[in-house]
């Protein structure tokens, strides 16, 4: 009885040493939560899902040792970020809830390389269409204005009838074949509506585009029937 009693006892200590050595062989390259890791293991570094602490602690996923990938970073000053990481840094999409004397202060939008850079930008929308084949949005550059390009087979649309334009806020403007609006305020509601010939030019039929940009900027427009 005693010999398998120290039979079990010798298998237990291997096990727990086999334990400890492969924790030990997984190791996280981000200082901060290298104490203790949980979770999958590549080549000796954390990779996959896991968890990680130390005077910081992060639950998600890793890459070659470091946070990369959605998860959670808890700092020790009581600061939690819930979004992207990249090589243990926050990057890309996410959120950081932070005190700011007694109260909460909240960061949500994009990041790189821990350097917040503001709010994620809303895509511009549509909001009805008819007798539109497709449509694009491009922002240029920053801005106050948006243009509008109207194509037909891949070429400028030069023969529309009964055009009219309206947008909620800027003055009117025409830069060559392009038309559009100047001294914009964000967010910016416009409609547009024309006759248009169809593709064999056979018959003509009636376009109504109406759309919505929030994010400000010099913004290009395309149309196509």
């Amino acid at each position: 009885m005693k010999t398998r009693l120290k039979f079990f006892f010798i298998i237990s200590l291997l096990l727990m040493a086999a334990t400890c050595l492969h924790a030990q062989e997984c190791k996280v390259l981000l200082p901060e939560i290298a104490d203790i890791y949980e979770g999958g293991c590549k080549k000796g570094l954390a990779h996959g899902k896991g968890k990680a602490s130390g005077t910081d602690t992060y639950e998600g996923t890793f890459k070659k040792g470091y946070p990369h990938g959605d998860g959670t970073y808890s700092y020790a000053n009581g600061d939690v970020y819930i979004g992207d990481m990249r090589r243990g840094e926050k990057d890309g999409e996410g959120t950081l809830t932070c005190k700011y004397g007694d109260r909460d202060t909240v960061l949500a939008g994009l990041w790189e390389k821990n350097e917040y850079l503001g709010p994620k930008p809303v895509r511009p929308e549509v909001l009805y269409k008819y007798g539109v084949d497709s449509y694009s949005f491009r922002k240029e550059r920053d801005g106050d204005r948006f243009l509008v390009d109207i194509l037909i087979n891949g070429t400028p649309n030069t023969d529309v009838l009964d055009f009219a334009i309206v947008a909620t806020s800027g003055n009117e403007l025409s830069m060559g074949r392009s038309f559009g609006y100047e001294n914009v305020i964000f967010p910016v509601v416009c409609k547009i509506s024309y006759k248009s010939w169809n593709k064999l030019r056979t018959s003509r039929h009636e376009v109504i585009f109406e759309f919505k940009i929030t994010d400000p900027g010099d913004w290009k427009v395309i149309i196509t029937n």
